[in-house]
């Protein structure tokens, strides 16, 4: 499939490595909601989390650079008009968006719900959370911003999965919209991009 699309060199390095970061991060959060799953090593689930910067800034900075190459060609407008398009602007910014969906729809049938499940987790994560879990000793608690909260070591246990889930879940929540970003991008495209 990626050798397919045509994507080559470092844009594939970016697919397959939010793909991995994607499924691990996916794993990671699968792990914390069972019950008594075993505990995974301190900081894993900041792999997808880190992740999430270099590939989703990569992305964001790629369309950044291909919106200003479309603006050179145009006469200048002041800030106010800036956000104004005509409505043949709009309508061709729709088909695009609709012909990127039909193409990629397989892709979005799968992406679109484990994003929301992936938000909706991390959400509820950071809600539910008390605070920082803390293990001294034969001691458990919960550290909120300094006081302590004394909790058994199940709670101790439930806390350290929330955790695990929150980062786990948004870093591969934005991995996902990063990989769509990338693999829906063409560089040949873009009037202003000599990236691949």
């Amino acid at each position: 499939m990626i050798v397919d699309s045509g994507i080559t060199g470092w844009r594939r390095v970016r697919v397959v490595a939010g793909l991995i970061g994607a499924a691990f991060g996916f794993v990671v959060v699968v792990l914390s909601l069972l019950p008594g799953a075993p505990y995974l090593p301190d900081g894993v689930e900041f792999i997808p989390f880190v992740m999430v910067f270099p590939l989703f800034g990569w992305a964001v900075i790629e369309r950044a650079q291909d919106q200003t190459a479309r603006r050179k060609g145009q006469p200048r407008q002041k800030w106010y008009e800036r956000g104004m398009t005509t409505n043949e602007e709009a309508n061709r910014g729709w088909d695009q968006m609709w012909a990127q969906a039909h193409k990629y729809r397989v892709g979005l049938a799968i992406a679109i719900p484990v994003v929301i499940l992936m938000w909706i987790l991390m959400m509820f994560s950071i809600v539910s959370i008390q605070g920082q879990p803390v293990h001294a000793g034969n001691q458990y608690y919960l550290d909120d911003h300094g006081s302590h909260i004394p909790v058994t070591e199940a709670g101790y246990e439930d806390a350290v999965a929330k955790q695990q889930r929150i980062f786990s879940a948004g870093g591969t929540a934005f991995l996902i919209v990063a990989l769509g970003m990338t693999l829906t991008f063409d560089p040949k495209k873009s009037p202003g991009s000599g990236t691949a």
